[in-house]
């Protein structure tokens, strides 16, 4: 087969596929139930704008929020570099941070090394005072 019939080819079969789409598509505009499930897929719009979804880290978030979440990051990268000091530094800030610092630390108690968690509890002992660490500790 040359080139050119081979395009040709292609053309033709282009042309019945978007054939065969637009005829199944004018078919499904035509269902009777086609208004409802447009507007059931579309409950959630109001004025062709979306209805802005609660605590979602697109949106606006407050400065304690990103504080805590570049407290976060920076403890990580700094984890896996494998500079614990720093690191139980940036985590001991969210702890303090965060609204809930007894699972916080469970889950951290979970995932970090045996002794970058002594570090962590260790620090939080001398600036925080020994109560913290043992209302934390409590879960």
């Amino acid at each position: 087969m040359s080139s050119f019939s081979i395009k040709v080819w292609l053309a033709l079969w282009g042309a019945i596929l978007a054939a065969v789409y637009f005829a199944f598509d004018q078919e499904r505009h035509q269902d009777s139930d086609f208004e409802k499930k447009t507007k059931s897929k579309h409950k959630y719009r109001t004025d062709d704008k979306e209805i802005q979804v609660m605590h979602s880290p697109s949106r606006e978030m407050d400065n304690d929020y990103k504080l805590l979440l570049t407290e976060l990051q920076m403890a990580e990268n700094l984890m896996s570099i494998n500079d614990h000091e720093n690191a139980v530094l940036h985590f001991s800030n969210a702890i303090v941070m965060s609204s809930d610092p007894q699972i916080f630390i469970h889950s951290l108690r979970q995932s970090l090394p045996i002794s970058a968690f002594d570090k962590l509890m260790n620090v939080l002992a001398d600036t925080y005072g020994d109560e913290f660490k043992k209302e934390c500790l409590t879960f």
